[in-house]
């Protein structure tokens, strides 16, 4: 079975798993069981508890096999990643109405926990966990930076309140005790573990709540909606490996294309459901939009994703 297949088929499981968690807060919401500003309140525990919980098990969980060199690559091609969905999107997304605000965030913000760890250890194998946990740390940094910045219309941030705020906690966190190689108590550990778990049902039920009143039919008919979608899965995976190809960051060293490759698929996932949540924390966008992106764009990805992955497989001389 080829690449693309096997990818696609990894894909299409994710992704059923999460049309059935959302169907679930879909139904919770429409039963009257859960209020909107209920929602709102669970987006803050995602955002404040689970998610720094899950950075802090995610490093203290890794393997220590990559070398300082391949770290820094890997957290380098992190950040320059979301600088270039900033500039990019500040180009096509120059509005500032809660819609367009949306879609930048949507354009920038990857689900690389759900949809790329799957595809990773499929492809690479566990040696890809830490490089997606160091792009899950930066995008968490981002989340609580240029993110909440944007959404707030805001010009500047105080760097001090950023390293603040539990996400960036969380990311600091995880590479001390990453780097420190530090190991908790197993109670602490098991805690962190059963916290972490919820990051994925819990975030997929609140978006089938925002996203309860949606007509899908008008959604996928949305031209707005598939030029959002399609630039985040084709457009900046193409342009980022483009870019990197250029710069030869793939024959750097060796192993560099390796991290060059799973550094495309962190990047290139599905709208994350902080498309949602940031919204919904600080206000300035649009959640139920945001939660169309997010639904239409974890159906184009089964085909995109795989299709972005064998192009930077063959671009880089990744062999699996």
């Amino acid at each position: 079975m080829s690449f693309f297949l096997i990818t696609a088929k990894a894909l299409a499981e994710q992704v059923l798993v999460i049309l059935l968690l959302m169907l679930l807060g879909i139904c919770i919401r429409k039963k009257g069981m859960v209020s909107l500003e209920a929602a709102r309140m669970f987006c803050n525990v995602v955002l404040v508890v689970i998610i720094p919980a899950l950075l802090v098990h995610t490093f203290e969980a890794q393997a220590h096999d990559a070398s300082l060199a391949h770290i820094l690559l890997g957290l380098g091609l992190a950040v320059f990643f979301h600088l270039l969905a900033i500039l990019v999107t500040k180009r096509l997304y120059a509005a500032q109405d809660n819609k367009t605000v949306t879609e930048r965030l949507f354009v920038i913000c990857s689900n690389c926990g759900f949809m790329g760890i799957p595809l990773l250890m499929a492809a690479v194998g566990e040696q890809a966990l830490i490089y997606a946990a160091l792009y899950i740390a930066v995008f968490n940094i981002y989340n609580w930076s240029h993110a909440a910045m944007m959404l707030q219309r805001s010009r500047s941030f105080e760097l001090r309140k950023v390293l603040l705020t539990p996400g960036t906690l969380g990311a600091l966190v995880g590479l001390a005790v990453y780097a420190l190689h530090l190991r908790f108590p197993y109670a602490l550990s098991e805690a962190l573990s059963m916290v972490s778990s919820m990051n994925t049902p819990l975030p997929t039920m609140i978006m089938g709540m925002f996203v309860a009143t949606i007509d899908w039919k008008a959604a996928f008919a949305d031209l707005r909606v598939w030029k959002t979608v399609l630039l985040r899965l084709v457009g900046m995976p193409l342009l980022f490996v483009a870019i990197v190809w250029a710069a030869q960051v793939h024959r750097w060293f060796p192993g560099s294309n390796v991290v060059a490759f799973i550094l495309t698929i962190c990047g290139g996932c599905s709208g994350a459901i902080s498309t949602i949540l940031l919204p919904a924390r600080f206000g300035g966008g649009d959640e139920a939009y945001g939660g169309t992106l997010v639904a239409v764009s974890n159906v184009v990805a089964i085909a995109a994703i795989p299709l972005m992955a064998s192009v930077a497989m063959l671009v880089f001389q990744v062999h699996t």
